[in-house]
């Protein structure tokens, strides 16, 4: 447990890291606005989206570290000791899942204060919301695995999740089918998906697929992670 108890510290002094999970959020949920019915402004109705979106880009800054002891060949050390692949990867993901399972507990009781989230909406959302945060370091991780410049993998990051943000930003609805079937390669159509539905019919079949999807996606880039290696 040395990997998580570092890693963890790591990413508890990150200033980025607090700023995306815990101030900005906490600043969304005191925007009425975003959180009411969608009555024609651009951000109305949208703060379920949105933390999700900030989660996307702040899970960079939570698995950096890994990038630092990367280049530093500090991984090299740890690797040459008994530890797996695996076991590295999953300790720096309980490392980070920790930060963002507070930043989900926060967004939840404030849900439930403000703005009359029930219990059942208020349970459900926060495991969505726990579930893509953990698709999002697993993507990460994996994400630094395939790419051993990080200058490159910053750059062609940025560009990814970029691309892959519209969804959140945008309502699903708006893209033309072609598009929607395309996005469904990304966690992030899926937590989008999983919202709406929420949103719209409570707990039904089509949010437990979304959710066992994103779980599956944490699985998928954990799996290839620990096979292409972190080194």
């Amino acid at each position: 447990m040395v990997i998580l108890k570092s890693a963890l510290m790591r990413s508890l002094k990150n200033p980025v890291a607090i700023l995306a999970g815990f101030v900005l959020p906490v600043m969304f949920m005191f925007i009425s606005d975003m959180w009411g019915e969608a009555t024609g402004g651009m951000m109305d109705g949208r703060g379920y989206y949105m933390i999700p979106l900030v989660m996307l880009f702040g899970t960079f800054p939570l698995t950096g570290g890994m990038t630092r002891e990367r280049r530093n060949k500090i991984v090299m050390r740890i690797m040459s000791t008994p530890t797996t692949t695996f076991s590295y990867l999953f300790q720096n993901l309980l490392a980070c899942m920790i930060p963002l399972l507070i930043q989900v507990l926060v967004i939840c009781t404030l849900g439930a204060v403000m703005h009359g989230w029930t219990a059942e909406f208020t349970l459900t959302i926060g495991t969505l919301y726990f579930l893509f945060a953990g698709t999002s370091v697993a993507f990460n991780f994996a994400w630094n695995c395939l790419f051993k410049n990080a200058e490159i993998s910053f750059g062609v990051l940025a560009g990814v999740l970029t691309f892959a943000a519209f969804v959140l930003m945008l309502p699903l609805a708006v893209f033309p089918d072609a598009i929607r079937i395309a996005f469904m390669a990304l966690p992030t159509y899926w937590i989008a998906s999983g919202l709406d539905e929420l949103i719209a019919n409570g707990l039904t079949a089509q949010l437990g697929m979304s959710m066992a999807i994103l779980s599956l996606f944490v699985a998928a880039f954990l799996l290839y992670g620990s096979k292409r290696g972190t080194y």
